[in-house]
């Protein structure tokens, strides 16, 4: 898992530059990490990563996750 988090964080960075190159500013990126059965949700906002305590196998909790980032983009 740890590695899939530090190549979530890579990838999230990465987002952020290129959002940036193309004038775009999104100041909050949503990401996740994950083994096939164990999840978990990393954040990055204003250049810090926070990552979820929890981790997240109920299909349920996991959707809810995603149905949460979702609507904080809307």
């Amino acid at each position: 898992m740890d590695y899939g988090i530090a190549q979530c964080a890579a990838q999230l960075y990465g987002a952020k530059l290129f959002n940036e190159m193309e004038g775009k500013n999104f100041p909050v990126l949503y990401g996740c990490a994950t083994d096939g059965v164990e999840w978990k949700f990393l954040r990055f906002e204003n250049n810090a990563f926070y990552i979820d305590n929890q981790v997240y196998t109920d299909l349920r909790e996991i959707l809810g996750v995603f149905h949460h980032i979702i609507k904080s983009y809307l």
